[in-house]
């Protein structure tokens, strides 16, 4: 069973690297598209809810697995502060699978993992998967929406 874990877990490394190689050979809008979405993990491990907000468009609707419907952006901007009370993302990483970009809407899906820990102190490990859809305007790329989350046990 161990060496079947193994061997498992090499295969999925591979197949993740892959990706990551891929995604140098995306246009510059993919590009740009999927740093928005880098730039989201990056404030949001630092529980910096201004720039999280200044990255959404104001008509914004995402849906986290954890939660009963979509959330707009105040809602997720509330919850976002709440739910940082009580616990840190310690370490991140995010593996892109697939960015298309039509003309001023990207959607992209993804895979992540992340460390955290809670207020009391313990440490967990996630795995998830997002689908995020872009939008540009002036000032570059926003979420429109999402769709995703935690990977059930």
């Amino acid at each position: 069973m161990r060496n079947l874990f193994i061997f498992c877990s090499i295969i999925v490394a591979f197949l993740l690297s892959s990706i990551t190689v891929n995604a140098q050979g995306w246009s510059d809008d993919q590009k740009a598209a999927w740093g928005t979405i880098e730039t989201w993990w990056e404030v949001s491990q630092k529980k910096d809810s201004d720039e999280t907000n200044a990255l959404l468009a104001d008509d914004f609707a995402g849906w986290d697995n954890n939660m009963p419907m979509p959330q707009n952006k105040s809602s997720l901007t509330s919850w976002f502060r709440f739910n940082g009370q009580y616990s840190t993302q310690l370490k991140y990483q995010i593996y892109p699978l697939k960015v298309t970009v039509h003309g001023d809407m990207a959607v992209a899906h993804y895979y992540y993992q992340a460390a955290v820990e809670d207020k009391e102190g313990k440490r967990t490990n996630e795995k998830g998967r997002w689908t995020d859809t872009l939008v540009r305007d002036g000032n570059g790329w926003k979420f429109i929406a999402w769709q995703g989350g935690t990977d059930g046990e």
